[in-house]
């Protein structure tokens, strides 16, 4: 090992005995994390990054009616996904899962997305496939549910993903910017 070099991470990670003796073979200085440090680390981390997806949900509007016990539940699903620039996330025609971007900027034929924007909830919800080509335009992070694990919150809020997404697209038309759209989308009524 040389200098940035590192070792004792697998023991770490899975509580494993050292699976070698490391000897110097001169005069070095080491940086030493032990276990309940590393853990403690680790929890912390695990922690932020909930914190950071339960913010990203609790913005995106057909979600403002889950309490913090779904939003929670919700981001534990949500798996951090790294595209590089140009690699596609979503294409046309297939079926979509659910995308929050955490980071970076990705492009569509219809939009651009960056920070805190989502895509695929129209698709879980009808089943069409994806409607544009999703492409990464610098390296970027975003969070993803897979249809199958959204499927149980999609049968209570089906219908405001639907609005939500209306909404939307009718306030990207220059002539409607700036102006409250919720009084052109009622919600439907459930029987």
């Amino acid at each position: 090992l040389q200098a940035g070099g590192s070792f004792g991470e697998l023991g770490l990670l899975y509580s494993a005995p050292r699976a070698a003796t490391v000897l110097a073979l001169e005069d070095c200085r080491l940086f030493r994390v032990d276990k309940l440090s590393f853990d403690a680390l680790l929890a912390a981390e695990a922690q932020r990054c909930l914190q950071k997806k339960c913010r990203l949900l609790q913005c995106i509007q057909f979600l403002e009616h889950l309490d913090a016990k779904g939003v929670k539940e919700l981001s534990e699903l949500m798996t951090p996904r790294v595209y590089r620039e140009g690699e596609t996330v979503v294409q046309k025609g297939e079926s979509s899962d659910f995308y929050v971007v955490a980071d970076g900027q990705l492009r569509s034929s219809i939009t651009t997305y960056s920070i805190g924007d989502y895509f695929g909830e129209r698709s879980m919800v009808t089943g069409e496939p994806a409607p544009a080509t999703i492409t990464a335009t610098r390296d970027t992070m975003v969070f993803w549910i897979e249809a199958n694990y959204f499927a149980e919150v999609l049968v209570t809020i089906g219908d405001r993903i639907l609005q939500d997404q209306d909404l939307r697209q009718l306030s990207s038309l220059p002539c409607l910017k700036g102006q409250d759209l919720t009084s052109f989308m009622p919600l439907k009524e459930k029987t």
